[in-house]
């Protein structure tokens, strides 16, 4: 699941400088960029916040709470708000340095029309990207994602992830994204002066 998630913010890596260069695009001009979202504000410490669900006398919580994961400063989501989906999501928040780096949602494909319009409603027009994709038995299906980005907050809503019944929706911390960038860079000459 983290190499899903570090893919998606790898193609946001390329895809957020990439929209600057559309003339369409104006770069920190995003009159509906979030503060928050899904109940999560951005300066958010996760573990004072919010309960832990453990500490919950319910196996079904109906409000915000968060489960520890196997990789350090990653929280699943527990009691999420019902958005009109037709099954179930999954919500992960990781944190860096204290504030929320992304929260990711991973949903079902045959949701991303509904998303979409959602996204498009709530957040205003987003850059539209396509590609084609191909499934293990090799038949190509277009791949679309939307992408806003503002002065902090980048969405990247994305019809197929890691299988053509799995979608994801990425939102994050631009600053956290670009000092993400630079230390997988300065990690990368690190390991390339050892060559």
């Amino acid at each position: 699941m983290n190499a899903r998630i570090i893919a998606c913010l790898a193609a946001l890596l390329v895809a957020v400088p990439a929209l600057a260069e559309k003339k369409s695009y104006t770069p920190n001009a995003w009159p509906k960029e979030p503060d928050s979202f899904m109940g999560i504000k951005f300066t958010s410490d996760i573990e004072s916040d919010f309960p832990s669900c453990a500490s919950l006398d319910t196996s079904r919580p109906t409000n915000l709470c968060y489960q520890k994961t196997s990789t350090a400063k990653l929280y699943k989501m527990e009691g999420k708000p019902d958005i009109g989906l037709s099954s179930s999501y999954e919500m992960l928040v990781k944190v860096r340095d204290g504030d929320i780096d992304y929260i990711n949602l991973s949903v079902k494909s045959r949701d991303y029309e509904k998303l979409s319009d959602m996204f498009i409603n709530k957040y205003g027009p987003a850059y539209r990207d396509r590609s084609t994709v191909t499934t293990g038995m090799g038949v190509e299906l277009e791949n679309e994602s939307l992408h806003w980005s503002g002065r902090n907050i980048f969405i990247m809503l994305q019809k197929y992830d890691e299988d053509i019944n799995s979608g994801t929706v990425v939102v994050g911390s631009l600053s956290a994204m670009e000092k993400a960038n630079q230390e997988r860079k300065q990690q990368s000459s690190q390991g390339a002066s050892k060559l």
